[in-house]
């Protein structure tokens, strides 16, 4: 973000310019705001409230006019309170916020965005699909989309990889569609029969008879249902954070905190 002086540290062969000075007099998007260590917010909010800047083994001082947008999947008041973000600077990047909803909620926008990423693949890996049928739209519009755009973009590139037709077809989406839906699935079931296993453990050790009580009677919490998912998705992952943040739509830093509150991180 900086840059760095030639010889501040092993490997600076030449002095480099840092994205604020790149992005003098233009815009710089800083993404994942929520996760920056506490040092590098101190940084960031001297550039918003001074527009100094310094290279990284350097004493000369720069002045920099940068727009700066920032994005964050995580809730900055909650980080606050927890006392790993900064509160000035939260109100520095604040001024005009804007809350994107989660792409289920938005499913109009699915036809233009899935377009818009075609065209990206299209060009990315020289593909000869000319282009998404209708039903295969419709197709994209009736998922849920738990991992929002990213798991739109995923899908999309694994569809088209295997598309031996000259477009997108239902039937080209279905076999990755269909996976990830026997996956969700697949978690709901091994939950139930977990819960299950558990209110049956739970009625032997008090000595009553299973079939006395319905199952349907014990209702999981939305605390035990949340354990269980990451607990699923991260051993079904092999321990993979990044993989399992994308799969459950949250950041790798989301997911870090959540293995420490259900004390799972010691498996990691």
């Amino acid at each position: 973000l900086f840059g760095h002086e030639k010889g501040s540290f092993t490997g600076a062969d030449e002095r480099k310019d840092g994205k604020f000075l790149i992005a003098n007099g233009g815009t710089i998007f800083l993404d994942e705001i929520g996760d920056m260590s506490s040092s590098l917010q101190a940084k960031i909010l001297r550039v918003l409230e001074s527009g100094e800047i310094e290279r990284v083994g350097g004493a000369e001082t720069h002045t920099v006019d940068v727009r700066v947008i920032s994005a964050t999947n995580q809730d900055l008041n909650e980080k606050i309170k927890e006392g790993k973000f900064r509160e000035d600077l939260f109100h520095r990047i604040n001024v005009f916020p804007v809350t994107l909803p989660p792409l289920r909620d938005r499913k109009v926008d699915i036809p233009l965005l899935t377009y818009a990423i075609f065209k990206t693949l299209k060009k990315k890996h020289n593909l000869s699909v000319s282009y998404i049928g209708p039903k295969a739209i419709d197709r994209l519009i009736d998922y849920s989309w738990p991992g929002n755009v990213r798991e739109l973009e995923n899908t999309l590139e694994r569809a088209l990889l295997i598309c031996n037709n000259k477009y997108l077809t239902e039937e080209d989406l279905g076999s990755v569609l269909d996976e990830k839906q026997m996956t969700i699935d697949s978690d709901k079931e091994t939950l139930d029969k977990e819960t299950a296993q558990e209110i049956a453990t739970n009625e032997t050790a008090t000595g009553t008879q299973p079939q006395e009580i319905p199952i349907t009677t014990k209702v999981a919490t939305l605390k035990e249902i949340e354990m269980e998912t990451i607990k699923l998705s991260v051993e079904r992952n092999k321990w993979n954070m990044t993989t399992t943040a994308e799969e459950l739509g949250i950041s790798r830093m989301t997911l870090y905190r959540k293995l420490e509150k259900y004390g799972l991180r010691d498996k990691d």
